[in-house]
């Protein structure tokens, strides 16, 4: 039976900084990491990621908004924006790079959305966002993910997308209008649409509790 393997996301530390983050594990004897989002921007993250690898033999996986910008915003490649989406896919393309220098074999990101938000306002009651057809943003992702995807191919990296999180009270008449990839079929013809071999589904079960 393959051994199962635990990895603790950086969002799971009181702390802020990189460097201080991974210390906080280090101590905890935990050295495998998810490096996600609740981490402050650091330019010099490639060096702590080293420092880590090397001196207490982490390893880690990449989610999402890692590494976090100098400039917070929300990611979204299904924006109709295109300066989030440049930005956006600018941050992915950064995070599969750091993927193929450091020896991770999975990058993951989270299923896109229709309307344009701020960091700010992520969590909250999202319908008086502005925000564009939901059919338009799926075909906005479906793009995106396989200009992500064949990048990532090239350097033997491999995509997971994760199931959004709706809650009750972002329904629209009752529907989902704001969220891609809530209901697992969406999330399979999600993947079946954008079609490439290395792209894959990251199942987050807190996010399915509450969608449900």
């Amino acid at each position: 039976m393959a051994q199962k393997q635990l990895y603790i996301s950086t969002q799971a530390s009181p702390c802020s900084s990189l460097h201080s983050v991974l210390k906080y594990f280090s101590r905890a004897g935990i050295n495998q990491v998810e490096l996600s989002s609740g981490v402050s921007f650091s330019p010099d993250y490639k060096k702590v990621v080293t420092d880590f690898t090397t001196s207490d033999d982490f390893s880690f996986l990449i989610h999402n908004y890692f590494p976090p910008p100098a400039q917070p915003f929300v990611l979204n490649l299904a924006s109709s924006d295109q300066t989030i989406l440049n930005r956006s896919t600018k941050n992915c393309m950064k995070a599969i790079n750091l993927c193929a220098e450091f020896q991770v074999p999975l990058f993951s990101l989270h299923s896109g959305f229709s309307f344009h938000s701020q960091p700010e306002d992520l969590g909250k009651n999202l319908l008086s966002l502005p925000r564009i057809p939901i059919h338009e943003a799926r075909s906005i992702f479906i793009e995106n993910i396989q200009k992500i995807a064949e990048f990532a191919s090239k350097l033997g990296i491999s995509i997971a997308i994760e199931n959004n999180v709706l809650t009750s009270f972002n329904l629209v008449d009752g529907e989902n209008k704001l969220l891609l990839g809530v209901h697992p079929v969406e999330l399979i013809d999600l993947i079946e649409d954008i079609n490439r071999d290395n792209v894959f589904i990251l199942l987050d079960v807190g996010h399915c509790k509450v969608s449900s």
